[in-house]
Formats: structure tokens, C-alpha cells, sequence
């Protein structure tokens, strides 16, 4: 993973920043991705690879993987529907990834929130990470790396929870909301036939991986290995108390 201070890597600025007034465009394909099959077929593949950091218990599924993929599908959809759209640019998304290299002191909070649920898209990515293209069916003497770039977040409140699958569809039953979890999204990125067979199909952003903050806990210190969404969350943090500031350093 790596977490990239401007100037950033050519090969990760391919990501072409939309206008912002293109947000409630994006926020409407993505989720309505969410409820399509291949939105669902992309969740579940997640999850059987274990490349998704969050897998509730889906008491009774015959199909663990895609029940809750029917899950969490649902729930982004939903936190899309009531996001608060929000934009960074150049400058701004630089900012909050500078100052995020450094460990927030204070004790995560809900208050940092801009908004209960929201979806912030940012000019230039935050990190990325290589991920093998051609896929299955790609002879292997041209499989190659290509570099992921992460754009987007979104976020809300939420809390864990047992979903039970009845009639063939899951009901999620919440807890009281503590825990806050923050979603980063990637620029699609497909190569070889799974582009002509996908590429129609898919949103302009997609879901990557997701990481839960638990309020009064602290990050880790400065220093400490945290990982790919780790980090991401560490400067999704950072711009949210960036974006809290008022006077002559208002981040607008």
C-alpha cells in the first residue's frame, strides 16, 4: 500500500476528477449498483476471497456469502440514499493527506462527523495498491500489476449486529449505533474480456474495503503499521477535522 504525497505517482493520476456538480450522478450509480446482480456478485466475491473487513453472521443462509452480500449491499444503498455529498479538490485532498501521515490525538468521536452519513469524492486519490489485471481467463505471461487508486469514501454511523435470513431475504436488526465505520471506494479497473463483458455495467467508483472506528478509542501512534484501510481511515479522519475548522483556515 502506499500513501502517496503530492506531487503523486503519474501512474495512479489516471483517476480523471468529475465536476462536482457530477456528485448526485455519481451517488445515484453507485447506488443503484448496489442492487443490481453484478453488485451483489462483486460483494460476495469479496467475501469469499476475504478481502472484505466486515462479514456478519447470517443465521440460517444456505449461502453465507451471498446472504450477506444482500446485506451489506442494502446498507450501502442506503447510506448513499441519505449521503451528504461532499468534494475535495487538489489542495485540499493534499492537505488532508500530509496532515493525516501523522496519528489524530484526540479520542475518536462522532462529533468529527460532517454529517451523519456522507460521501466525500476527492480530486486526486489518497494511496493505492496493486492489484493483478486480466483475471482468470488472461493467459499468464500478460497478467500484470496496475496501480488501484482510492477516490472516494463514504461513511456512517453503525453498529454490529446478528441479520437473520428469513423468506430467502436478510433482515438486519442494529444495536445502538457506536461504532462508526468509513467505506473507500476506487476507481473501476478492469482489463481483457471482463471488460467487454462488465465494463457497461459497472459504476465509474467502486466499493474496495471498509474499516470500522470505534468511538473513544484513539489511533494507533505515529509510526504504528496500520495497513491499507488503516491508513486510508487515519486521512479520512484527518480531512473530517480539516473540514470542522472555521475562520481563515475553513477548509470550502
Amino acid at each position: 500500500m502506499r500513501i502517496l504525497d503530492p506531487p503523486l505517482d503519474p501512474a495512479v493520476r489516471r483517476w480523471p476528477p468529475p465536476e462536482p456538480k457530477r456528485l448526485p450522478e455519481l451517488r445515484q450509480t453507485v447506488q443503484e449498483h448496489q442492487r443490481t446482480r453484478f453488485g451483489l456478485l462483486n460483494m460476495a466475491g469479496a467475501l469469499r476471497r476475504g478481502s472484505s473487513s466486515r462479514y456478519p453472521h447470517i443465521a440460517g443462509a444456505q449461502d453465507a456469502a451471498w446472504a450477506t452480500a444482500l446485506v451489506l449491499c442494502e446498507q450501502e444503498s442506503q447510506r448513499l440514499s441519505d449521503a451528504r455529498l461532499c468534494y475535495a479538490d487538489e489542495d485540499m485532498t493534499g492537505l488532508a493527506v500530509a496532515a493525516g501521515q501523522t496519528a489524530p490525538t484526540e479520542a475518536i468521536t462522532v462529533d468529527r462527523l460532517p454529517s451523519p452519513s456522507g460521501l466525500l469524492v476527492l480530486a486526486v486519490p489518497i494511496g493505492s495498491y496493486e492489484r493483478e489485471a486480466g483475471g482468470s481467463e488472461v493467459p499468464e505471461h500478460i497478467l500484470r500489476d496496475k496501480p488501484t487508486p482510492i477516490v472516494g469514501v463514504s461513511w456512517s454511523l453503525w453498529s454490529p449486529a446478528e441479520s437473520l435470513v428469513k423468506g430467502g431475504r436478510p433482515l438486519a436488526s442494529t444495536t445502538r449505533s457506536t461504532p462508526r465505520r468509513c467505506c473507500p471506494w476506487t476507481r473501476s479497473a478492469r482489463s481483457g474480456r471482463v471488460i467487454s463483458e462488465f465494463c457497461c455495467r459497472q459504476p465509474e467508483l467502486m466499493r474496495d474495503n471498509e474499516r470500522a472506528l470505534f468511538t473513544g478509542r484513539h489511533f494507533p501512534e505515529s509510526g504504528t503499521l496500520l495497513g491499507t484501510t488503516g491508513a486510508w481511515a487515519q486521512i479520512v479522519y484527518t480531512a473530517w477535522q480539516l473540514m470542522a475548522q472555521e475562520g481563515k483556515h475553513a477548509w470550502t
